[in-house]
């Protein structure tokens, strides 16, 4: 292959990486602020949204066969 198909193949995997990890990086981000909407600009920090998730007494046994599935795979 020339350089600058190369080159080409290299940008697709890029735009292809970053469509794919922008998503994953919002919800993350979203997930520490003070908001029940996802909106910018952030007011402040909060960790109210991981306080619920731990709080719900539907998660554990979600993590347990999460993790149960996931160690059998």
């Amino acid at each position: 292959m020339n350089r600058t198909g190369d080159l080409v193949w290299r940008f697709v995997g890029a735009l292809y990486v970053v469509f794919l990890l922008t998503p994953l990086f919002l919800v993350v981000l979203f997930s520490f602020t003070n908001r029940g909407i996802a909106a910018f600009p952030i007011d402040y920090p909060s960790l109210q949204w991981w306080q619920a998730m731990l709080d719900d007494p539907e998660f554990w046994p979600a993590l347990k066969n999460s993790l149960a599935v996931g160690s059998t795979s």
